[in-house]
């Protein structure tokens, strides 16, 4: 969702990037996209019906 400007602001890591560093993230995966390079580095992740990039929230309630 990198290149959905909404997601991207309700991600802490996009949030608490400088501006300038999320608009030459965004615009290098726009221009991998394009061209290509995205799916030959990353297309087999099309095949999967779902993908756990692992992001956890752990609390806890220890005193």
């Amino acid at each position: 969702r990198v290149l959905d400007t909404r997601a991207r602001s309700s991600t802490s890591g996009f949030a608490r990037m400088p501006p300038e560093v999320v608009d030459r993230v965004v615009a290098a995966v726009e221009r991998d996209l394009r061209d290509g390079t995205w799916d030959a580095r990353h297309g087999r992740l099309r095949k999967f019906a779902e993908y756990d990039a692992g992001l956890r929230l752990v609390v806890s309630n220890s005193a």
